[in-house]
């Protein structure tokens, strides 16, 4: 069975986003001390400070993405989906590989897409060449697009 893992490009720009909720939230709470706290500060600069940290050290594994043939199906773990997809190999009619997204489209329901339009010139190669053995090995209709 093999693996195909690419790190997602978003992850600076989660790292900002998470240490400025974490600052944001360690401000709202040191000023929610001048005269009387309300609880409802309290509790949502706890909050924003868990969630940046939450975003900071990537708790859902949002900044990988994953696709992998299982004994008769293929897995795919995107990064703006929390658990992965599961797709049968006989519930697969068609994928389609274009610039800016993967399409894998299913027998019983509509069609998956899987944006790739932030994927580098060699990441976009390395998921070609995966899905081109994929689809080989399964006996799928497999097309790239551009």
């Amino acid at each position: 069975m093999e693996t195909l893992e690419i790190e997602s490009v978003s992850k600076q720009a989660r790292k900002w986003l998470g240490g400025f909720l974490v600052l944001a939230g360690l401000a709202l709470f040191i000023f929610t001390f001048g005269e009387r706290p309300k609880a409802l500060y309290i509790i949502t600069s706890i909050v924003l400070s868990f969630y940046g940290l939450f975003t900071i050290f990537n708790g859902f594994g949002l900044n990988r993405i994953w696709l992998r043939e299982g004994s008769d199906c293929l897995i795919i773990k995107w990064s703006d989906k929390i658990y992965p997809v599961r797709i049968p190999d006989s519930g697969i009619s068609k994928i389609i590989l274009e610039d800016w997204q993967i399409s894998v489209f299913r027998k019983s329901d509509d069609p998956l897409k899987f944006n790739i339009i932030n994927f580098g010139k060699d990441e976009k190669g390395r998921m070609h060449n995966f899905l081109t053995k994929y689809a080989e090995a399964r006996n799928i209709s497999f097309s790239r697009e551009t």
